[in-house]
């Protein structure tokens, strides 16, 4: 295979959300449909684990981190009639597309978005807003998905720290999300195949007729500049030092990893 011999420049900077304007919200849930099959996978499995973690526990709370317009809260609110779904995302417009979204579904009895950026939010704050809405209890499961990798390792840890607090003591925490290699050749071929599946991606939706956001997640500068990757095993290590001892990767495709961790 003829490698791309594309550099990734990391750059270690908070990307804000609030970019997302409500135009650009809309178009954003419509290109979850054109990114490629192992995105897709990725959050297939992702949420099968969610569902098989609360299929047997009596009203069972999920909580998504970054929830975007809240597709993987859809997903698992339509196949478990009991679960309470809560969203928290740093972008007013992404949660109102995934509002109503959820109205149309009526999901909305069994589902919270929360208008934060995670940075900002603690413990004692998510346990309140449980209790306001008579949920007594801590979180079932806990998501990240491709969220963490626009962030330094100080944001990573102290987010780590922050599910630790909220994580029931059986919970599972399922983190998907991309990962760079500790070894270079490896990393670049990981990175060369993430910018294949991008490139396809966007000329797909270009033959829909839809204009590609400057700031879209389906773009090529988007993964050489935006992203900020951290090595898999690093990252590991960190999930470790913070108590969560158990953990599997059971999904791992060019950058893209999906990890369960437990306590």
């Amino acid at each position: 295979m003829r490698s791309l011999k594309i550099k990734q420049k990391v750059i270690n900077r908070n990307i804000d959300r609030n970019l997302y304007g409500p135009e650009e919200s809309l178009i954003y849930d419509k290109e979850a449909f054109f990114m490629s099959e192992r995105y897709k996978e990725a959050h297939n499995i992702q949420n099968t684990v969610v569902l098989n973690t609360i299929n047997s526990l009596p009203n069972p709370i999920v909580v998504d981190f970054g929830c975007g317009t809240g597709s993987d809260g859809h997903e698992i609110l339509s196949k478990n009639e009991e679960v309470k779904f809560i969203g928290i995302d740093s972008s007013k417009y992404m949660l109102r597309v995934a509002s109503d979204k959820f109205l149309i579904h009526k999901f909305s009895k069994r589902s919270l978005f929360l208008n934060f950026d995670f940075q900002h939010l603690s413990g004692k704050y998510l346990f309140e807003i449980l209790k306001l809405n008579n949920c007594n209890q801590r979180f079932n499961c806990v998501i990240s998905s491709f969220v963490l990798h626009h962030y330094p390792i100080e944001t990573r840890l102290k987010f780590y720290q922050l599910v630790k607090q909220i994580i029931e003591v059986d919970g599972v925490f399922i983190l998907t999300d991309l990962f760079a290699n500790q070894i270079d050749l490896c990393n670049q071929i990981a990175l060369d195949k993430e910018i294949v599946d991008i490139s396809a991606s966007s000329k797909r939706i270009e033959n829909e007729g839809i204009k590609l956001q400057t700031n879209s997640t389906i773009n090529e500068n988007h993964y050489l500049i935006e992203n900020s990757p951290y090595p898999l095993i690093k990252e590991i290590q960190l999930l470790q030092s913070n108590g969560f001892n158990n953990q599997d990767v059971i999904f791992r495709s060019g950058q893209i990893g999906v990890l369960t961790l437990k306590m």
